[in-house]
């Protein structure tokens, strides 16, 4: 069976998500929206017009007219109520929440407020008053999500619809991804609703002004189906395009019409099989289509369409023959004269991809990981190798290799000035000796401080014990930028530096100045938790005596490792 991005989800979630794989490409759900202050209104509508209700009940969290908040607590039992009731009878429910921006009251308006890149980080930074109200909205709403979850009852969970168009406040934001994890991380580690599938829902980019579907991605691996809003009036067509695009980016999940106005034909799902289900906007069953185009989708004599009566989720799950996907794109993001860091592009499989095993020159293994990077470290220096990758499944289903990629590992270093490692003890990296950051002639801004990760965290992809030393301790500023000058003879030099993120909360983002200019061209240190870099190398002119480097802030905490510097480029 095909598992949710949350491993502790429940059986009758998963049994839900393996539904939707299963009906994709030859049934449809029908489904329809309900306003917060009337939650059974519109699927009453689709019963009285077709004798069945939809298959999928659409349900909202975010009040918009300025409730009080005993009334938005009233509502959102009612609606809490009515999904219990709707699955109960056989029902499938999505749920979505028109958030209003922190710290302002509940209406429309504000849920469309204007804001910029610098606003939205500041809501994501925690500490801030704007955060301190977003936890506190999230436990809110997971008050009435865990009813659901105590009922056993699965929720498609549609958070911060649209965000590829600059229509809500959190709409075309740099770091979109950043809020979502954030959510992500209060209700599933925090609150244990592990009844929620999540589904990133963007808008069909029917115009310039709004962002392909690409740009705000969270990825495969943060979301468990894809979502679009479709909006035609009149004579616009229904293009292939937005279609085409989501599945193209779904890596074989789910695909939805989370949101449409005026109904699409029927003749669409000859070109457009995938849509696991389309949700009707609310009023727009009326305002924008006609009984014929309603009859079309909802009517409950059409084989293709699944109504409220006619689902039937299986729970014996289906064995698994079927071998997973080839890895793509195998490339080699970093390497050294010892060792090189492999990435790739992730499998999909009909159950679940559970690991990747990685060869050198064909037959020698070297070693298995769950994630889509590997170091394969103990190499020779320049040396070539020839590396090939596969990906296995629970059953031992294993998929075809990748095209073979060969990498010749760094030759020994030359030109080697002096490397340091800045938080902590001496080292001996790439076959150098390196300092102590306190054992060179450096000067440090007065707010520079110096931090080790204890207990020590395991870097990602993963490195040998040395380098480990040297990526868990580090100097940084707290949420401002730092300088360093180290006193060096006069000549032309290369730098490299490194960093780790040891934050999942307050991830940082930094540009590098050397000897007053920028030699960064766009901010680094942007990693997953846990994961490192190293960048460069960055040519630098020294005039002076001295190499001036500032670490120039742009999110988070910015902070640096290690740095090494070499008299010519290597």
């Amino acid at each position: 069976m095909m598992l949710p991005i949350n491993a502790k989800a429940s059986q009758k979630t998963v049994d839900v998500l393996n539904y939707l794989y299963a009906i994709s490409g030859s049934k449809t759900l029908t489904g329809i929206h309900n306003w917060l202050e009337d939650p059974s209104g519109y699927v009453n509508e689709i019963n009285k017009l077709y004798g069945d209700y939809p298959g999928v009940a659409g349900y909202e969290m975010g009040p918009i007219s300025g409730q009080t908040a005993a009334q938005v607590t009233s509502q959102r039992q009612n609606v809490t109520n009515a999904a219990k009731k709707y699955v109960q009878s056989g029902g499938i429910v999505t749920v979505m929440w028109h958030q209003n921006y922190p710290l302002t009251t509940y209406t429309w308006s504000n849920v469309q407020r204007s804001t910029t890149d610098a606003e939205f980080n500041h809501v994501c930074t925690p500490g801030t008053a704007e955060y301190n109200w977003l936890i506190s909205e999230y436990d809110k709403v997971a008050v009435f999500l865990k009813q659901l979850r105590d009922a056993n009852v699965p929720v498609l969970w549609r958070p911060y619809h649209e965000m590829n168009g600059g229509w809500f406040w959190w709409g075309k934001k740099q770091n979109f991804k950043l809020l979502w994890d954030i959510m992500y991380d209060r209700f599933t580690n925090f609150h244990g609703l592990n009844n929620l599938l999540w589904v990133w829902n963007a808008n069909a980019p029917k115009s310039s002004d709004i962002n392909p579907y690409l740009t705000h991605f969270v990825g495969t691996s943060k979301c468990d189906i894809l979502g679009t809003d479709l909006y035609m009036y009149g004579s616009e067509p229904f293009k292939q395009e937005y279609y085409d695009g989501l599945v193209a980016i779904s890596g074989g999940k789910p695909v939805a019409i989370a949101e449409i106005g005026q109904l699409f034909p029927s003749s669409t799902f000859a070109k457009q099989p995938k849509w696991a289900w389309f949700m009707e906007w609310a009023n727009y069953l009326y305002d924008y289509n006609t009984s014929a185009q309603r009859y079309a989708l909802y009517s409950t004599s059409l084989e293709r369409m699944l109504s409220r009566s006619k689902i039937n989720i299986p729970t014996t799950p289906i064995p698994d023959t079927q071998a997973p996907t080839m890895p793509l794109n195998l490339a080699a993001s970093s390497k050294t004269m010892t060792s090189v860091t492999l990435t790739w592009m992730a499998s999909t499989d009909n159950i679940g991809v559970t690991g990747y095993e990685v060869y050198v020159n064909n037959t020698n293994l070297a070693g298995t990981t769950t994630t889509t990077s590997f170091t394969v470290t103990g190499l020779t220096a320049n040396t070539a190798y020839r590396f090939l990758v596969k990906a296995k499944d629970a059953a031992g289903n294993n998929s075809a290799f990748t095209p073979p990629l060969t990498v010749t590992t760094d030759a020994i270093y030359t030109g080697f000035v002096r490397g340091i490692n800045f938080g902590g003890a001496s080292v001996t990296m790439d076959e150098q000796a390196w300092l102590a950051g306190d054992n060179v002639l450096f000067t440090y801004s007065s707010n520079t401080k110096t931090y080790v990760n204890s207990p020590a965290i395991t870097p990602v992809p993963a490195v040998d014990s040395v380098s480990s030393v040297m990526l868990n301790s580090k100097i940084y500023a707290s949420e401002s930028s730092f300088t360093v000058a180290q006193a060096l003879s006069n000549g032309n030099y290369q730098v490299y530096v490194w960093s780790l993120e040891s934050s999942q909360t307050n991830p940082s983002a930094f540009d590098l100045v050397l000897e007053g200019s920028q030699v960064t061209t766009a901010p680094i240190g942007i990693l997953a938790l846990n994961s490192w870099a190293k960048y460069g190398p960055y040519g630098v002119t020294v005039k002076a005596g001295v190499l001036n480097m500032e670490v120039r802030r742009v999110i988070g905490d910015p902070s640096l490792a290690g740095m090494a510097i070499y008299t010519a480029a290597v």
